[in-house]
């Protein structure tokens, strides 16, 4: 769920968002196991009934690895980044947005940022839309591909974000904060539509299918981003009195070419395996409003661009991604 800068209602103060509790944090963890098993017993039966309706076809799940060609450039990706980020303020910042609604601007946002990172490469740069990963030509394995890769990555990524609490005070999303400062049934819809709907829509179009694509057919552009990000925590950790640059020189730099050694089976094609390590660096970064949620993201984006590279297809992400959100969602909203 992006908050990316994206400012606050009128209506909201400029204090910081209050670290939770630890009672926060245990009710906040039982609320979504009880919505993670829910939401995954809901989508188990529906892969069990499309298995069941598609009896006597042949279902792959795991695909042949396949290529696609990529016609765009980066300066083009990041020209609609920027746009998406002028965009985004314009449409926050030019209505007045009322306590009971006030949810509705990110709702906003996502249509933008829907239509730069989906819409605008496949009509205004002319991409074919399979190149980018929106293809569906086998969608009922994807389906049950995107589910049994949930039940891997869900935990994983929950296990990882307890282990961090205990190294950084939790802190509330700030689409959480205020639905719980100012409840109402308009600031919940609107959350559930940004969350659920127009975020894995735009995130995933961005991230696993621009920026990854991308780094995988030039794997400079992914050695590049992690040589940019280990020289800005050098630079953070300067004399700094947290101890999160040095943990990130000597955990990221590591792990960006252990990844490729432990994937070399998963993800045979070289340099693709960095692709998706600095493609979930950049998609934990852009979602640091609320610490330590960049970590966990980062082990959920590993898992999302894994998915996207060996099926060339946004379907089984999008889906993580959206059943993840709905899950948070609906944990808070059972609260």
């Amino acid at each position: 769920m992006p908050e990316r800068f994206v400012p606050k209602a009128e209506s909201d103060t400029s204090q910081p968002v209050p670290g939770m509790t630890w009672e926060q944090v245990w009710t906040d963890t039982q609320a979504f196991a009880l919505a993670w098993s829910i939401v995954t017993l809901v989508w188990g039966l529906g892969v069990v009934t499309l298995v069941w309706w598609r009896r006597g076809q042949k279902l792959i799940l795991w695909p042949e690895q396949r290529f696609y060609l990529v016609p765009w450039g980066a300066f083009q990706v990041v020209v609609l980044m920027l746009v998406g980020i002028v965009l985004s303020s314009l449409c926050t910042q030019a209505i007045s947005w009322p306590k009971q609604w006030a949810l509705w601007r990110f709702a906003l946002v996502g249509v933008v940022e829907a239509v730069l990172f989906v819409w605008a490469p496949i009509r205004l740069l002319g991409i074919p839309a399979y190149q980018l990963g929106w293809n569906w030509r086998r969608w009922p394995a994807d389906v049950a591909l995107a589910w049994l890769i949930w039940l891997l990555a869900s935990p994983v990524t929950m296990a990882v974000w307890m282990a961090a609490v205990w190294f950084w005070p939790a802190e509330q999303h700030t689409l959480i904060e205020e639905l719980r400062a100012t409840p109402s049934w308009l600031n919940a819809l609107a959350l559930a539509i940004t969350a659920i709907v127009l975020a894995p829509l735009a995130e995933e179009g961005l991230f696993r299918g621009l920026i990854q694509r991308k780094m995988a057919a030039e794997p400079l552009w992914a050695d590049l981003t992690m040589l940019i990000a280990l020289c800005a925590a050098i630079v953070k950790g300067y004399r700094g009195t947290s101890w999160g640059p040095i943990l990130f020189l000597v955990t990221a730099g590591p792990g960006y070419l252990a990844f490729e050694w432990m994937t070399w089976v998963l993800l045979p094609r070289p340099g693709l395996a960095r692709a998706v390590y600095a493609t979930s660096l950049i998609f934990a970064v852009l979602h640091a409003n609320a610490w330590p949620a960049p970590v966990p993201l980062f082990f959920l984006s590993l898992f999302l661009g894994t998915l996207a590279a060996r099926t060339q297809s946004l379907l089984g992400p999008l889906l993580v991604h959206a059943v993840f959100n709905a899950t948070t969602v609906l944990a808070v909203l059972m609260q």
